[in-house]
């Protein structure tokens, strides 16, 4: 884009070309409202000249509070384009974990939503670092209205330079079993994990049965045939084929996919379930697909909650290419009478992770999603997120609890406690040497070297190589239950738990005891309006795995914790259960 003298923006540049170039083109959907190219790129700008007019300069931060809308992603955005860092909030936080949070990203503004308002008065006196508060809603007292800015804002690109090395983002770890790290990311951390990302599609792909994938243009069920029939997933098969794609085919891809930037028409929608705040969302879906593609709208539901029968709705609506939920919610979703009769054709790409999604449950998302491909995306925060990635369309060769192989660009090494390679079949943890793992933890240089060792990053998951040098992941490292000298994989047990159909959600602990150190409990949520005893739950577990794993207790909860991507939060449930009995 001409801007007189040029200006480098790392990912303002390509929210203006996407503008300049297909202005018309849907950018974001939320519910029933649409947002196209130029339009976002025009209220980003005004936001952005906006937030500098009050003095938001390079590297402040900037923390926001939104669900899934168009106010998240504008936001995110106009800080970016200033060279100010967002650090995305949870909307489920009370004022005490608000008030904790902006406190320690020391975040001079905060933007957020109506919806929230009552928790941020709470939090209000105690947060003296942030200078100024815009709200998306009625604005009064300290209170600026975030529309009254948006149309006073001049709509010009603001003139920062923004370098692939500066800070993009702040994201708070989820928690599970500690307090939240506030995560360091750069925009080139994004850059590359696009490319990593990218590249492990394009070679991932020829080595599975492709299905009758549909693209939304013209001629689309004659693509689909064709993309489906034997012939091409036979040509595609063939060593001679996989390698000449391994070896030269991304490159050229990838490149013909920046050429095309906001060139093509193609609009392959994404739905984003899951909120954005959390990096699975963020990282993937908004500044990976989203930004630097410029193919890939974002569609997001209207209500803030989780809500099966909406997601159905909109992928009957809005027939899009892509949808991206955590394994809970895939399971709430084909738990829905009328699953069968909902027509999922148009669903190309479709992505699990944010946890180890179960064979049998991956068995169910094919059975009803048959024209797509499911992506099976692992790795955490502190990884941008991705670190392997697994592709599967054919039921029958499903392997249960495999994330893939590493993508493009990034090392796997599985150790032991004295940093030496295990080998394969043993589990050790899972280290990654790659170029967008995180910078470090925000103000806590101590915790940054506890996890990044001469240039590899200790992920704290514990995990092996199998036979096909795929990873498979058995647990959390600080969630092992040892008992009587054995080990116990908390989620293993769990697994086997909740396929008891009056089960919603299990947890299994280390509970204390004086022979053995510690035994399994469980902790249970049954489904609403069933009951059952805790001898009916271990008897369950008899027969389907040692005696040592079986919980030796059982008790039941109304609800358990679950993080914004449906995890318990083991942590919590430790500190209420975790007693010797």
């Amino acid at each position: 884009m001409q801007r007189g003298c040029y200006i480098l923006n790392a990912f303002g540049d390509l929210l203006a070309t996407y503008a300049e170039r297909n202005p018309d083109g849907t950018a974001v959907v939320h519910g029933y409202k649409r947002l196209s190219w130029r339009g976002l790129n025009e209220r980003v700008n005004r936001l952005a000249n906006s937030l500098m007019d009050m003095g938001i300069q390079k590297g402040d931060k900037g923390a926001i509070m939104f669900h899934n809308c168009f106010e998240f992603i504008e936001s995110t955005c106009a800080l970016q384009k200033i060279g100010a860092v967002p650090c995305p909030l949870n909307y489920r936080f009370v004022a005490s974990e608000i008030e904790a949070q902006v406190n320690h990203s020391d975040a001079r503004v905060f933007i957020f939503d109506e919806l929230w308002i009552d928790e941020v008065r709470k939090a209000l006196p105690n947060m003296s670092k942030t200078r100024h508060f815009i709200i998306a809603g009625e604005a009064g007292g300290k209170m600026l209205g975030y529309e009254d800015l948006v149309r006073s804002g001049a709509p010009q690109e603001p003139a920062v330079e923004v370098y692939p090395d500066d800070v993009a983002s702040l994201l708070y770890t989820g928690g599970t079993t500690g307090m939240p790290k506030g995560v360091v990311t750069t925009y080139s951390n994004y850059m590359e994990h696009f490319m990593g990302l990218f590249s492990a599609l394009i070679t991932i792909l020829p080595t599975v049965r492709i299905p009758p994938l549909r693209l939304p243009v013209r001629g689309s069920d004659t693509i689909a045939r064709i993309l489906g029939s034997d012939l091409l997933n036979s040509l595609t098969s063939t060593p001679l084929m996989q390698k000449l794609i391994a070896e030269k085919g991304a490159d050229p891809m990838l490149k013909l996919t920046v050429w095309s930037r906001g060139r093509t028409k193609l609009a392959l929608k994404w739905l984003c379930v899951p909120p954005m705040f959390h990096m699975a969302s963020f990282g993937v879906i908004l500044e990976t697909n989203w930004m630097q593609t410029g193919l890939f709208p974002i569609v997001f539901p209207e209500n803030p909650r989780f809500d099966p029968g909406e997601v159905i709705d909109i992928i009957d609506r809005e027939k899009p290419s892509g949808i991206w939920m955590v394994p809970t919610m895939w399971k709430k979703m084909l738990e829905l009478e009328d699953i069968e009769k909902v027509d999922t054709s148009s669903l190309m790409l479709i992505a699990t992770g944010a946890g180890v999604c179960p064979a049998e449950l991956k068995d169910s998302i094919l059975k009803y999603f048959r024209n797509g491909v499911l992506i099976d995306a692992f790795g955490q925060t502190e990884m941008t997120p991705i670190a392997t990635l697994k592709i599967d369309s054919e039921r029958e060769k499903l392997r249960d609890r495999s994330v893939g192989k590493p993508i493009r660009g990034l090392e796997i090494r599985i150790v032991d406690e004295d940093d030496n390679d295990v080998k394969q079949g043993e589990i050790g943890e899972i280290i990654y040497s790659s170029p967008w793992v995180m910078s470090g933890y925000y103000k806590d240089s101590e915790r940054t070297d506890e996890v990044i060792k001469d240039g590899w990053f200790y992920s704290g998951d514990l995990g092996y190589f199998d036979d096909a040098g795929e990873v498979k992941v058995a647990e959390r490292k600080k969630e092992v239950i040892s008992t009587g000298g054995e080990k116990i994989f908390p989620h293993e047990i769990e697994e086997i738990i909740e396929l008891n159909p009056k089960v919603e959600h299990a947890c299994l602990i280390g509970a204390p005891d004086p022979t053995y150190g510690q035994i399994p409990r469980a902790a249970v949520q049954l489904k609403e309006g069933e009951s059952a005893s805790e001898e009916e739950i271990i008897e369950w577990c008899r027969g389907k795995m040692a005696g040592f794993k079986r919980p030796k207790s059982v008790v039941f909860v109304e609800t358990l914790p679950l993080n914004p991507v449906g995890k318990v939060q083991r942590a919590f449930v430790k500190e209420m259960f975790a007693k010797e009995d």
